[in-house]
């Protein structure tokens, strides 16, 4: 079995050494990046047998992975298309599934199927048992053959993941709720409490946000329900603010979203820094609980 890879980064590197590994001499794993010193980096690494010269003869392979940023995704097939042969299959590997088959759809020929694909390393529960650990999401494009999801179900299996057909619909859906939310949910938490003003002063008490603790009782929750739920009225103005920006999507306010979460993990793991300039986690402060909770959280003399 011959597979070629577009796209030699991190990804597309890392799963060509899978792809070796699974099929040994049986299989043949081609790669093309347009930056030579990855490909050269993929060849040392054994994570292709063979560079391609050119887009050209990867598209000759009979399953071709992309495994290019979602940014590059377009442009990609459309240097793959001219080159495809009929009965090819194109998959790729991003973990978000709806763009992909939509691009497909239209910038793909008709005579060759789609299967969008995304390895999820450690799916079910931590300790259960391995069959529902390593999970091959496949996501078939319209008209994509049987032939077609067959070949990535058995290339799944030989790489020991447990193949899952969905639609891109529901994969996607899936993935927002069990990764992209909780990552989400946890950035507005460290926005609200490491990006507070008081910073300093909580910093002693968050060992909690970076680590897995017993869960409060009953009694304990009821009895500080006040500060609960002074701080869940902030982590829902946070998350507003996220809606807002993610609905807008615009890249560059996503960046500073996620520049920003990286900068409070950071924050996290030092507990050091100096507070920051009053912003709008002092607002909602005052607006909830007055000066005198803004003044505990921030003691600093007022301007």
């Amino acid at each position: 079995m011959k597979v070629g890879i577009l796209g030699l980064g991190l990804a597309g590197a890392g799963l060509g050494m899978e792809v070796r590994a699974s099929l040994g001499h049986t299989g043949t794993v081609v790669g093309f990046d347009e930056d030579p010193e990855r490909t050269r980096q993929s060849r040392e690494a054994g994570a292709i047998d063979e560079a391609a010269p050119d887009v050209a003869m990867l598209a000759a392979m009979p399953l071709v992975f992309v495994a290019v940023g979602a940014a590059s995704t377009a442009e990609a097939f459309r240097r793959l298309s001219p080159h495809l042969r009929p009965g090819a299959v194109v998959s790729d590997i991003s973990p978000v599934k709806s763009p992909g088959v939509l691009l497909a759809g239209s910038i793909l020929p008709p005579t060759v199927s789609f299967v969008g694909s995304h390895p999820v390393e450690h799916a079910g529960p931590p300790g259960g048992s391995g069959d529902g650990r390593r999970v091959w999401c496949l996501t078939p494009g319209r008209g994509a053959t049987p032939d077609a999801i067959a070949t990535l179900k058995d290339l799944a299996i030989a790489m020991d993941y447990r193949p899952l057909i969905l639609t891109a619909e529901e994969h996607d859906l899936t993935v927002g709720g069990t990764h992209h939310l909780p990552f989400l949910a946890r950035a507005a938490l460290l926005s609200v409490v490491v990006g507070s003003a008081g910073w300093r002063d909580l910093a002693p008490f968050a060992a909690t946000l970076a680590a897995e603790t017993a869960p409060p009782s009953v009694e304990d929750l009821a009895a500080n329900r006040a500060p609960i739920t002074h701080w869940l009225g902030r982590l829902q103005e946070q998350l507003e603010e996220i809606k807002v920006t993610l609905s807008a999507g615009d890249p560059d306010a996503i960046s500073r979203l996620l520049e920003e979460s990286a900068g409070h993990e950071i924050s996290l793991a030092s507990s050091g820094e100096e507070p920051r300039e009053p912003g709008f986690a002092r607002r909602v402060a005052e607006g909830l609980f007055g000066d005198r909770l803004a003044s505990i959280m921030d003691p600093r003399p007022r301007r």
